[in-house]
């Protein structure tokens, strides 16, 4: 194969893992959105009165009457669907250290994008 071939072939894969990346970022973003609104609903959670009516979500827009009793403990999976009672505020500090890992692997993937970035501006320089 001669070079601009194979120069070719590499901006191709190239530009698909900048692509991977990119949906990657956003994938994370959208679950970093989400336990922000995790910790903030649990943050609301300790406002609510004891005994107070309330609608307990099930799934998709199904969701059931109960009466609220503990604003304090929640149950929380960590994993491989084990569950574990935490208190409030370690559950709001578990969701924030789940964020700033995150946000960390974010800004490793930022770097990795950007020097992608800059790989597919020389590959663009040498097929010209």
């Amino acid at each position: 194969m001669n070079e601009k071939k194979e120069l070719y072939l590499e901006y191709q894969l190239l530009t698909k893992e900048v692509q991977e990346m990119e949906n990657t970022i956003v994938n994370i973003n959208e679950h970093i959105i989400t336990l922000k609104n995790l910790k903030d609903n649990l943050i609301e959670l300790k406002k609510i009165k004891k005994n107070t009516e309330t609608l307990i979500p099930l799934g998709k827009g199904v969701f059931f009457k109960g009466s609220f009793s503990d604003a304090n403990n929640v149950i929380m999976n960590i994993g491989a669907n084990i569950c574990i009672e935490k208190t409030n505020i370690e559950a709001q500090k578990t969701i924030e250290e789940q964020m700033r890992e995150l946000l960390v692997f974010v800004d490793n993937i930022d770097k990795e994008l950007s020097n992608s970035f800059q790989k597919l501006n020389e590959l663009e320089e040498r097929l010209r």
